[in-house]
């Protein structure tokens, strides 16, 4: 055995002289391959003979860097490195469904993460964008139709107060002229002008028969209420157009701006105007602020007075038409 021994190590020694540079060369690569691939794993042990592949040669062109400055060995080893997904060992058991439903459970765990809203929450954020839409234009609309009805009693009444003024003033200008019988007629005459107080003189006629018996002045109003609403209530404005009945009594006065005697008029229209007649204007023309009526027939004279309490007794006139707007 000692002999045999004797004889192997000087042979084992000569070989290991023989070894050329090149392969020193390439035993430090080899060395060096391992050390990379090893410290990539973090592993701190050294390389063991068997690591260093002394009996696996590796060729000039795995060694040499190719273009991006990577030999191919490099490459491979880096290709090795990498952990195929089969090796886990909790999933070389899972089927291909079941990883895409991990995945999938991964996706969606990064979409909340992210807070992305999802497609219902999109739909209800613009459901309730159009609700409150909706909402307000209905409110819109509700304080649009509350805005009318508030404002619509004041609309109607100055709707009928124009439609009643319409009427009577085509009731007035319809009316047949001359009537009939005996009846009172007071008209504007241009020519006639206005008394020294401004007020508008007026013409009453007086017709037997449906022809003319007298003719008389007068006032009605005052000078500063000719262009007031003729049909409205408690005013002083003259007596608005239409067809009266004349009473056929004479009934004395009840204040001095009236007079003695009073004969009541009654319009045969619906109007605010009431508690009308024909009686003395006894202010008429002089500066004492009372000059003209309260919307009545105002007789400029007492002679003028006495002459149509005298008409009216004998003739008994039972209409009166008013066409001083008109005329």
């Amino acid at each position: 055995m000692l002999k045999h021994l004797s004889i192997a190590l000087p042979l084992f020694i000569a070989i290991l002289n023989i070894v050329t540079p090149a392969g020193a060369e390439q035993i430090d690569r080899s060395y060096r391959v391992s050390a990379g691939v090893s410290r990539s794993k973090n592993l701190d042990t050294i390389p063991s003979v068997t690591n260093l592949n002394l009996m696996v040669p590796v060729s000039a062109s795995e060694i040499a860097p190719d273009n991006d400055g990577v030999s191919e060995l490099e490459n491979r080893e880096q290709s090795n490195s990498i952990e195929p997904i089969w090796s886990d060992s909790s999933r070389k058991n899972r089927s291909k469904p079941a990883i895409e439903k991990q995945s999938h459970r991964k996706l969606k765990s990064r979409l909340r993460s992210a807070k992305v809203p999802s497609l219902k929450s999109s739909i209800l954020s613009l459901g309730g964008e159009e609700q409150s839409n909706r909402s307000k234009s209905i409110s819109n609309r509700k304080n649009l139709i509350a805005t009318n009805i508030n404002s619509a009693p004041a609309t109607i009444a100055r709707t009928i107060r124009t439609l009643k003024s319409t009427s009577r003033q085509r009731i007035a200008t319809r009316l047949p002229l001359p009537l009939s019988g005996n009846y009172l007629r007071l008209v504007r005459d241009p020519n006639k002008g206005n008394n020294d107080r401004g007020n508008p003189l007026y013409t009453l006629e007086a017709y037997v028969d449906g022809q003319i018996y007298q003719t008389f002045d007068a006032v009605s109003g005052t000078a500063s209420s000719q262009n007031v609403d003729r049909n409205l209530g408690n005013n002083i404005a003259p007596l608005p157009d239409g067809l009266y009945a004349v009473s056929n009594q004479i009934v004395p006065g009840i204040v001095p701006e009236i007079g003695k005697t009073f004969i009541g008029i009654f319009p045969k229209f619906e109007t605010g105007r009431n508690d009308l007649g024909i009686h003395l204007d006894p202010s008429f023309n002089k500066r004492n602020g009372y000059d003209g009526t309260a919307g009545c027939i105002g007789m400029t004279t007492a002679a003028d007075r006495d002459a149509i309490n005298e008409f009216v007794t004998k003739y008994h006139p039972q209409k009166l038409i008013v066409r001083i707007v008109s005329s």
